[in-house]
């Protein structure tokens, strides 16, 4: 009737005064690392790396020492591990081992968890995420990278961070190596997207070449504001044989 198109347009009219409504998600930034940070780690401690053998992170760490082990097959691996100062974790590169990663992950964190003072933690996921710099990631590794960062969640009291880097990228690995050694994810002032914003310590960060990126929450425009757009499909079909 005319009272309900009446109320619908003084609706309308409020809603236009108001200005575009605004949905919030969560994208890489590329920001800025703190400088140069001081090696944390001193002379004398030693690095245990799990899973994949990446050579390169490895000669970069020098000069501390660095033990590979495989993916904790052995049971005194619990008892070797309280003798390390800290704990790479490398995710294999191979498909056919995420479930085998995975499982590993889980007994990492349970044993991790048990500690009293638990042991520093990195685990690296090779592409899984992208930027401004890289549109296509891979797969195979998301399943590792969304647990850890589960355990950001769940499990707040272990000393985990999360890097996800280019296992293929000589300034990616160098940049890695220089962030583990200096025990820590520090960003400094900076503009991002347009904000101002102060020195932060970060619990997960993608790398890309030398650049490193962070979490950081943006607008977008609602669905309303955006240009439309319509999917048809059969109401009845076969896909692949199913019906």
């Amino acid at each position: 009737d005319s009272t309900a198109r009446s109320r619908a347009s003084q609706a309308l009219s409020q809603s236009k005064a108001r200005g575009p409504e605004w949905l919030y998600s969560c994208e890489w930034a590329r920001v800025s690392r703190a400088g140069d940070l001081a090696a944390q780690i001193s002379a004398s401690s030693s690095l245990l790396i799990l899973g994949e053998q990446l050579e390169s992170l490895s000669k970069m760490l020098n000069p501390w020492p660095v033990a590979y082990d495989d993916l904790l097959n052995h049971a005194d691996l619990w008892h070797k591990m309280k003798t390390y100062d800290a704990v790479i974790y490398i995710a294999e590169l191979r498909p056919i081992d995420e479930l085998v990663a995975m499982s590993s992950a889980l007994q990492l964190a349970q044993w991790q968890i048990s500690l009293d003072q638990p042991i520093p933690w990195w685990i690296c996921t090779h592409s899984t995420q992208t930027t401004d710099l890289v549109d296509r990631s891979v797969c195979a590794q998301s399943g590792l990278w969304g647990f850890a960062r589960a355990c950001l969640q769940e499990a707040a009291r272990l000393p985990l961070k999360c890097l996800d880097l280019n296992f293929f990228c000589h300034e990616g690995v160098r940049t890695t190596a220089s962030i583990i050694a200096s025990g820590s994810l520090e960003t400094s002032n900076g503009n991002v997207f347009g904000l101002r914003v102060a020195p932060s310590v970060e619990q997960e960060a993608t790398l890309h070449q030398s650049s490193m990126y962070s979490r950081r929450l943006v607008q977008h425009p609602t669905a309303s504001q955006s240009n439309a757009f319509a999917l048809s499909c059969e109401p009845r079909g076969t896909f692949r044989s199913l019906h």
